[in-house]
């Protein structure tokens, strides 16, 4: 019955995208119809992949084979590793922009394809993926979570399941954009916490964890989110993030 659920809606997808072609998500020329990624060739050949060599910390691009970038060499992490897809560019910021605040929850087909795509062994590695969660004021003004629509995009291609109630939002936050890498620790320290009954019931014991999230600049959120995790009982955190941007004005390159 889920097979054919599945084959029909597939079908309809198809004749509605015949009727009302796709189109690109950042520069809005029409595509072919049966793509899964909306983006077309010139605008996906602008994006910047983040290759090897990476930090195996935080995923920030290194110029030689060093293991950890000096940042990373000389803090301390609450999760094992953060990789991510792209480099937050003029390219990259845009597409994003349009997904959280442009009311295009449709992008995160595209995004968690593209990711897919690129990085499939660390969706398949994940036993459970969390989304980082929203205030749910926010959530309410923006209509959606986007690290949980992308989550869910993700899980379709893997087939690890997703739990966006294992961590929850107890208070506002500041945005991070605009505050130093002191300024976001402070923001959101102590901001999540673990869901109690999903604790009382076991259902994460012993899970790897895959914390989604749009974008890692220093890393705060991220941490304060694998702080939570850890009141789950022996779960090893990991995180994937879509882009990577530099902190504090830096630069990628730090090795």
């Amino acid at each position: 019955m889920n097979n054919l659920s599945e084959a029909l809606r597939q079908g309809l997808n198809t004749i509605l995208e015949w009727i009302y072609p796709p189109k690109c998500m950042l520069c809005g020329s029409v595509m072919s119809v049966g793509q899964r990624i909306y983006l077309c060739p010139h605008c996906e050949g602008n994006l910047e992949i983040i290759g090897e060599p990476a930090c195996a910390r935080c995923g920030a691009p290194l110029e030689n084979e060093e293991n950890f970038c000096l940042k990373c060499r000389m803090q301390d992490f609450p999760f094992v590793s953060n990789t991510a897809l792209l480099l937050y560019d003029a390219f990259t910021k845009s597409i994003i922009y349009k997904f959280k605040y442009g009311d295009k929850p449709g992008c995160a087909r595209s995004l968690a394809a593209l990711a897919y795509r690129h990085l499939a062994g660390v969706f398949d590695g994940a036993d459970v993926m969390v989304p980082v969660p929203l205030y749910p004021g926010k959530r309410r003004r923006r209509g959606y979570n986007q690290a949980e629509l992308l989550a869910r995009e993700l899980s379709k291609l893997c087939g690890a399941p997703v739990e966006p109630r294992a961590l929850v939002r107890v208070r506002s936050t500041m945005p991070q954009a605009r505050l130093n890498r002191a300024e976001r620790e402070n923001n959101v320290r102590g901001a999540f916490k673990a869901n109690e009954k999903l604790k009382l019931k076991l259902i994460l014991k012993g899970k790897k964890i895959l914390l989604i999230d749009d974008i890692y600049t220093t890393g705060s959120t991220l941490c304060a989110c694998a702080e939570a995790m850890r009141e789950f009982d022996n779960v090893e955190t990991r995180c994937f993030t879509l882009a990577l941007a530099p902190a504090d004005g830096g630069k990628y390159f730090e090795s």
